[in-house]
């Protein structure tokens, strides 16, 4: 709730939306309840627009959403221009090592073997897992300025400047010192201060119905970022013949996202760095903090961080970010697993890896511009049925038993729109009865969800660890790209359990918690990935998927803890008063309802949705 005093000074406070909108919504959720005009107007007309506005994204937010998502598509475009030709250069100096040919070429197959690629994947996942565990402490001392997002890539290329530079001189520097790179993050702060910048500017820009779609657009273009890139690599790496120029541009493409964040708004920027975030106070403590020194510096980043700990008042909260801690599992094992692992399972070339990452890319962008959208739709529609019952609440307030009759006899002979006592047509009832396609609230819809996409991710990691060709690998990639939208799915559940003025807050928190999960998945999934090998080499090559055995365990946990969350109060959820009904929180709103037979057919009308 904005606060009185930034009201009558002028000023926008952190709560009030950034863009001006017409729509009125009401404090439960995205469905605003007005009274029933008593007007000649159509049938149609009073039913609808009497009990229903639904969101729409203001032109200027969704310019600002498509901003930042572009910025976020050209910084992780990056990563395909970096991940092959290190890994293939990497490889080679490995390679040369173990057949001690130090001058001649030597053929990228027979570098295929278990002591090569052990090697290769303990250096890069344990280098990840450096830069995580990094991350994490760096990122206290930095505030949530959209110029932190642009120091942040600037030690990302600092970064890749020092580990090309090991790799050119590797005949005089020792490859392993590439871990050093993993000091990057301590300018910026790394992944963790740049995912809360992110979310911050994204939950500024958009309201709370539609945050859900706008953190999916901005999840998908890193995504496809991440993975589209690499075909353009590949094929840069065949044609030239050398992975080095692949590393220019990939410098190149980091450097001008850093210099794109300046062209976001000045309005946006400073609503992006609130007073009651994790890493940043007001001005005036910033100022003390420098003058008293580094020390002084990071007790007081010590003791906001700990304060930040106060939104974690809630149990399914915290359900909810130990959820988040499966994301960079899932990140690294399509980013950072896939090309060692399909190119010694399957005996291709590094190269030609990219290739299947793009396919990959191209399912997540169907499954996100196509099927996610329209189970939403679906969604909507088979909740627009129940509406007009919400338009006679306020016909039950007055205490004189004439006008209430009045007003019941006038809703039902009166309003042709009213569908309490007419079945719905046979394909409304399908989709009424649907467990996948009904839901009571756009918060349950996002439940059931982020339920449904973690099930799809355990179905796709099972179905990658069985594979035993590649066409049944890219299947259970597409299983796996049907899960897509799972990491925006549990942010928009996030946003629920806490004010508008600590989102800030909270997402810090979470993109703090996910670069913990970066600190153990890499190197788990590395090791996991080398025993595989190692067991396989006498089973015909049966454990060589244990990495993807070990993600789809943990994807089934994920369904498990989010089959105990409960929606808060207020919004929607399970917890509301009067047993989950929505008629609570309208009856709230409105002064309540005192005809019992009106509440019972209000709970029997949101009783025929699903609970997600």
């Amino acid at each position: 709730m904005a606060s009185t005093d930034a009201h009558h000074n002028g000023l926008p406070s952190e709560t009030q939306p950034l863009l001006s909108s017409t729509r009125r919504a009401n404090h439960s959720g995205d469905i605003a309840i007005q009274q029933p005009r008593r007007s000649n107007q159509t049938p149609f007309k009073s039913g609808w627009t009497a009990a229903l506005v639904l969101p729409r994204v203001a032109p200027k937010g969704r310019g600002l959403v498509n901003l930042l998502a572009c910025i976020m598509f050209i910084t992780a475009c990056s990563a395909g221009f970096l991940i092959l030709p290190h890994v293939r250069i990497l490889e080679d100096i490995l390679c040369r090592d173990y057949y001690v040919d130090k001058t001649g070429p030597i053929d990228e197959l027979l570098c295929k073997i278990e002591p090569v690629q052990s090697r290769l994947t303990a250096i890069t996942g344990l280098k990840v897992g450096l830069e995580a565990f990094v991350s994490l402490f760096a990122a206290l001392p930095w505030g949530l300025l959209p110029i932190v997002f642009a120091i942040s890539l600037l030690g990302m290329v600092l970064n890749v400047i020092w580990v090309t530079a090991v790799m050119w001189f590797h005949d005089a520097i020792p490859v392993r010192l590439i871990l050093l790179g993993a000091a990057g993050p301590l300018l910026g702060g790394g992944d963790a201060v740049m995912a809360g910048v992110l979310f911050s500017m994204v939950t500024d820009a958009t309201t709370e119905a539609e945050r859900s779609i706008c953190f999916l657009r901005v999840h998908v273009a890193t995504m496809c970022g991440f993975l589209l890139s690499p075909t353009l690599s590949s094929i840069m790496m065949e044609k030239t013949g050398t992975p080095w120029y692949n590393i220019i541009v990939g410098c190149g493409l980091l450097s001008f996202g850093a210099a794109s964040i300046f062209l976001v708004p000045e309005t946006l920027q400073n609503k992006s760095a609130p007073t009651g975030s994790i890493l940043h106070d007001d001005n005036r403590e910033d100022q003390e903090d420098k003058s008293s020194g580094f020390w002084n510096h990071m007790a007081h980043a010590k003791a906001r961080f700990t304060d930040s700990l106060s939104v974690l008042k809630s149990r399914d909260l915290i359900l909810l970010l130990l959820i988040c801690l499966a994301y960079m599992p899932v990140l690294n094992s399509t980013v950072q697993l896939m090309t060692p692992y399909i190119s010694k399972r399957y005996n291709i070339t590094i190269a030609r890896t990219g290739y299947i990452q793009t396919a990959y890319g191209l399912m997540q962008i169907v499954q996100s511009l196509v099927i996610l959208p329209w189970i939403m739709q679906k969604v909507q529609v088979a909740t627009k049925p129940a509406s007009p019952v919400t338009s006679r609440i306020p016909d039950c307030r007055s205490d004189d038993n004439d006008n209430r009759n009045h007003d019941t006899t006038s809703n039902i002979h009166h309003s042709p729109s009213s569908t309490s006592r007419q079945p719905p047509p046979p394909s409304r009832l399908f989709l009424l009865r649907s467990p996948l396609l009904t839901a009571r609230s756009n918060q349950h819809r996002d439940l059931a969800l982020a339920r449904l996409s973690f099930l799809l991710l355990a179905i796709g990691g099972l179905t990658l660890a069985l594979a035993p060709t590649l066409p049944v690998f890219i299947l259970g990639l597409a299983f796996l790209a049907l899960g897509t939208g799972y990491n925006s799915l549990t942010r928009s559940l996030m946003s629920l359990y806490v004010d508008a003025q600590h989102t800030s807050r909270l997402f810090s928190l979470t993109g703090m918690v996910e670069t913990l999960g970066g600190v153990y998945s890499s190197p788990m999934l590395s090791a996991l990935f080398s025993l595989g090998m190692r067991l396989g080499s006498g089973s015909g090559g049966a454990w060589i998927g244990l990495p993807w055995f070990a993600l789809s365990g943990f994807m089934v946990l994920c369904v498990v803890l989010l089959a105990g969350l409960r929606l808060p109060a207020g919004r929607g959820g399970a917890d509301e008063v009067g047993g989950g009904d929505e008629e609570g929180t309208a009856g709230s709103g409105g002064g309540g309802c005192g005809d019992p037979a009106a509440r019972d057919r209000m709970g029997a009308r949101n009783g025929s949705g699903l609970s997600a």
